[in-house]
């Protein structure tokens, strides 16, 4: 006959452990014999369903970086820069849009990257427009071509430090963009490209920048201006500019470096445990 303490431990010992719980997690198991391949998140909104995918994301990042490596490719060469700049641009706004791929780190520095890169667009918009505005000034005014000397000196040194200023800026946002995907070696490629940049600032500065100040002070030295001293400093100058070469050549060295690592990455995004979404949309929608 039971007792109805049949099923009680027996005295003295201790009692069952409970179950370990169970955790979900957002990932999707590894494939066998390759890298991890992650899931895509869908989020309810008001207006339909958005869809966080690490591998769009990471699409975008290896086509913003294969645009920015081609743009630099091109940006020392005399009018092509145009064109290298706009491609550089247009490969940051990848860059941007993918920055939820990787890591924490990535998408921090890809963030304070891209401010830096409209800090310089907008910087180089502005300077541009305050040494139009000098020159119409001075084309308008009736000075003397002393005076007018002046003016003008005056403006091509506010163009060419804010230039140089810049200059330094953009390229410490071309390394922080691909930094936190890329290893060692890649990292000192992206800083020795960003010496090379400051050294080629500083060297415009200091050798350029006085020879247009001279140019501009024989040309406006008689009771007429004589543009035959800036003509012969056109040459000079675009000679100068292809120092531009070293550095950016390093940084398409880097940045094709950076596209392989971006391509064979094998960890998980950053993404909120809670929900397997970006933590800044986690935030917003909780």
């Amino acid at each position: 006959m039971s007792s109805g303490t049949e099923d009680s431990p027996p005295a003295g010992s201790a009692p069952p452990s409970p179950p370990p719980p169970s955790y979900s997690s957002p990932y999707q198991s590894p494939s066998a014999g390759g890298p991890p391949r992650w899931a895509t998140y869908p989020q309810a909104t008001a207006s339909g369903t958005t869809t966080y995918s690490s591998s769009t994301e990471r699409s975008r990042t290896i086509t913003g970086i294969t645009l920015s490596a081609i743009g630099f490719a091109l940006s020392w060469i005399p009018y092509v820069d145009y064109v290298g700049g706009l491609l550089v641009l247009i490969g940051v706004i990848f860059l941007f849009l993918g920055r939820w791929g990787f890591d924490e780190r990535h998408h921090n520095l890809v963030v304070v990257g891209g401010i830096f890169v409209l800090i310089t667009f907008i910087g180089a918009i502005v300077a541009a427009a305050i040494f139009a505005d000098a020159l119409l000034a001075a084309a308008a005014s009736s000075a003397s071509p002393a005076q007018l000397g002046g003016s003008l000196i005056g403006a091509f040194d506010g163009l060419l430090f804010s230039g140089a200023v810049l200059g330094v800026i953009r390229a410490l946002a071309s390394v922080m963009l691909v930094y936190a995907l890329v290893d060692r070696s890649t990292r000192g490629i992206l800083w020795l490209a960003f010496s090379t940049q400051l050294i080629v600032q500083v060297v415009i500065l200091v050798v350029v920048l006085p020879q247009v100040n001279s140019a501009i002070a024989q040309a406006t030295s008689g009771s007429t201006v004589d543009l035959g001293p800036l003509n012969a400093l056109t040459l000079t100058s675009t000679l100068w500019g292809l120092l531009a070469v070293i550095p950016s050549m390093l940084f398409f060295w880097a940045y094709l470096r950076a596209r392989g690592a971006a391509s064979a990455w094998g960890f998980a995004p950053w993404r909120d445990p809670r929900s397997g979404l970006p933590p800044a949309v986690y935030r917003r929608t909780n």
